[in-house]
């Protein structure tokens, strides 16, 4: 059997990023600037290291933010090949770990496409 260091690095990572992902899902979420933020670097962090473009609107806003008046975050990305995803997560609903789950999912396949 082969042992892939690859798949045990990619795990520590996404253990790092689950612990990321809920310290930010247990702040508080009454001010959206300051949450999308703090969630900006984290994701950006991990799509860097991936190799993942985040792609930001021409109207210069984040696109992994939250729609006006509403709790879902949105977020696109598009690997290099041009292929795009996008996450869509109700806050109020979600626990932590289901939008862990849904980002490094989300993660970790779209370079598959």
């Amino acid at each position: 059997m082969d042992f892939d260091s690859n798949s045990v690095e990619n795990d520590r990572e996404i253990q790092e990023q689950q612990m990321e992902f809920r310290s930010i899902y247990y702040s508080d979420f009454s001010n959206r600037d300051k949450i999308k933020k703090r969630l900006h670097d984290p994701i950006k962090r991990f799509s860097q290291r991936h190799h993942l473009l985040l792609v930001e609107p021409k109207n210069g806003g984040m696109n992994h933010s939250f729609h006006s008046g509403s709790h879902s975050l949105v977020a696109l990305f598009m690997n290099r090949s041009a292929k795009a995803a996008v996450a869509s997560i109700d806050i109020r609903e979600a626990p932590a770990p289901k939008i862990c789950f849904i980002f490094l999912t989300l993660f970790k396949n779209i370079q598959s496409f």
